[in-house]
């Protein structure tokens, strides 16, 4: 991770996770890749709660003209959107905190891919599990007793490109997220 998510990051497997690989033919032909299912749970540094990944086991296969399928099943509980800042390499060009975006946002998913099928199943979905963002915002009175409201994320630059944070009263506005969910099929 880049220096925003700098600290010491802990990544557990639940259980043991075994992968296999299955090759046939005298120049590989065919080739597959079986893994078990398995748990991962990652705590971010500053003793965040942990966020964790499930899967069913995974099926990579390549056929004889060499295209590829993949089987696999799973669900995430509890991902900070957060942490798109925080692996970003470079912190003058995180996206979120180039947005003016921040908060304690954390999302839960789950997806269901099956290209080895003759009709493919691609289901995914995130939602929202808790939290909210903030946006960096300035608030300013017109003569017409009109309020005003500008992001100033994607404006707010240093003249070395680095971002700059937005100077603004308490700690921005809540976007008061009840639901959220992206679905993808």
């Amino acid at each position: 991770p880049g220096t925003a998510g700098a600290g010491t990051w802990k990544a557990e497997l639940a259980s043991p996770l075994t992968a296999s690989q299955r090759t046939a033919g005298q120049t590989i032909r065919t080739q597959r890749i079986d893994t078990s299912a398995g748990q991962l749970r990652v705590t971010a540094p500053a003793g965040a709660a942990p966020a964790g990944v499930q899967w069913q086991p995974i099926s990579l296969r390549q056929t004889q003209s060499g295209s590829w399928q993949v089987q696999s099943q799973g669900q995430l509980q509890g991902i900070p959107l957060a942490w798109v800042d925080a692996f970003s390499t470079d912190p003058a060009t995180a996206p979120l905190a180039a947005a003016g975006i921040s908060g304690d946002l954390s999302l839960n998913g789950r997806w269901n891919l099956d290209t080895t099928a003759r009709t493919p199943v691609a289901d995914l979905v995130l939602e929202r599990a808790s939290g909210d963002i903030r946006l960096a915002v300035v608030e300013e009175e017109t003569h017409a007793n009109v309020t005003v409201v500008r992001s100033q994320g994607t404006v707010a630059r240093r003249a070395d490109g680095s971002v700059q944070t937005p100077r603004v009263p308490g700690r921005g506005m809540r976007a008061r997220i009840q639901n959220l969910r992206l679905q993808v099929q």
